[in-house]
């Protein structure tokens, strides 16, 4: 940017110019025989699901002993883990005071809005050509692609595969609270909204889609019967999609013999290798308080 941007003191100045790239798949394979002599197909991929072939992440994971997929998974979701903040701290630094625009656009694009015009609707009209254009071409974030099936079709927006790595989980990522009341002090419901939830005993599951905050369905009861039938209706949503290999049960807060009812649950209902019990983090936990609970897994 110092040497592009032309309001910038050191325009013009660059003699040359270098685009790191990201490791191509023999190269991974090279670095995982130095480091395993057995390792698994599965490792690879997973290695390379995971970093993109980024050297900084597979330096990572390296270092740190992790040559096959479950060692990798486990250092991915540990509560310090790097890759939770890099991705979107790195962009926030990039993009400006416009992050927000910029994040907005590409959750929707990884929502399914692939073209310019079903962006700019659910942006509500905005023009946002200026921002396309340095997300494919300056940032190289997203790419313009035709669908194989229909070679008629315009081509569509995808994020680019190497922009940066992250867990997909399902679509839209959903959370039980107990009380509206921290919802309410950050300014996500009204007072009156608040009010009326605790009075009629609401326990709202709360959706976050395309970069936005929405009641996907409403609970009423005690809460740990609304903490049953929600994992219940979510693992029911998805029964003939569930990738099985893992299951994450993410709390604020929440006593010790109903996690383990929670988790017995889910081992009755889907028959998930590995059901993993996690704390939230510090976002979650100041916006919704103790008591909120969620479920993550993959889809195939």
């Amino acid at each position: 940017k110092i040497f592009k941007d032309e309001k910038q003191a050191l325009f013009g100045r660059a003699d040359l110019s270098l685009t790191l790239e990201a490791f191509r798949t023999d190269v991974l394979k090279e670095i995982m025989e130095d480091h395993k002599n057995n390792y698994a197909n599965e490792d690879l991929l997973a290695l390379y699901s995971f970093t993109g072939g980024v050297p900084k992440y597979v330096e990572l994971f390296m270092d740190n002993g992790c040559t096959d997929m479950d060692s990798m998974v486990d250092y991915l979701t540990r509560p310090d883990s790097l890759f939770f903040d890099e991705g979107k701290n790195m962009l926030i630094q990039e993009f400006g005071k416009q992050y927000s625009t910029y994040f907005s656009i590409l959750g929707l694009i990884a929502s399914g809005d692939v073209t310019l015009p079903q962006i700019e609707g659910r942006l509500g009209e905005k023009s946002i050509g200026g921002q396309m254009k340095l997300l494919e071409e300056e940032y190289r974030l997203i790419k313009k692609k035709r669908p194989i099936r229909d070679l008629k079709k315009k081509k569509a927006l995808l994020i680019h595969e190497n922009a940066f790595t992250s867990l997909k989980f399902t679509e839209s990522y959903h959370k039980i609270t107990a009380k509206l009341e921290y919802m309410k002090k950050g300014g996500r419901c009204s007072a009156t909204a608040a009010l009326g939830a605790n009075i009629l005993g609401i326990r709202p599951c709360i959706e976050m889609h395309g970069g936005t905050l929405d009641v996907a369905k409403k609970y009423r009861g005690k809460i740990s019967a609304v903490r049953q039938q929600y994992v219940a209706d979510q693992l029911a949503a998805h029964k003939d999609e569930l990738d099985l290999s893992r299951i994450f049960l993410t709390h604020s807060g929440m006593p010790r013999q109903e996690i383990d009812d929670l988790c017995k649950l889910i081992k009755k209902t889907a028959p998930f290798k590995e059901v993993l019990v996690t704390r939230a983090g510090c976002t979650i936990s100041s916006h919704c308080g103790p008591g909120c609970m969620g479920i993550l897994f993959m889809v195939k």
